[in-house]
């Protein structure tokens, strides 16, 4: 939803070609997670498999010579990591 809500990223604009938006994403994850209270995270607080799309991320990231992940590669990764959450939302999405 970040990546949406920011609309600056190549990452943004080849969901919005998809025909994914901000709205159609929360009401997804809406769907699929429900809705609770709103909490203070942690590290400790996201699950193995947020860890390691993280870690793909920054991985993905310094090898083309960046220091960071941004959301190109957030992304990427979570395309790559098809059993968290995150890549269900996407394929959900693509499927609609």
């Amino acid at each position: 939803m970040g990546v949406l809500a920011s609309g600056r990223s190549e990452a943004s604009e080849l969901l919005t070609e998809y025909d994914i938006n901000f709205a159609c994403v929360y009401n997804v994850v809406l769907n699929v997670m429900g809705c609770g209270q709103n909490t203070k995270l942690t590290e400790d607080d996201f699950s193995a498999n947020a860890v390691q799309v993280l870690k793909n991320a920054y991985y993905t990231a310094s090898a083309g010579g960046k220091s960071a992940a941004g959301v190109n590669e957030i992304l990427y990764s979570i395309a790559l990591q098809t059993n968290c959450m995150a890549y269900q939302i996407l394929s959900t999405l693509t499927k609609n």
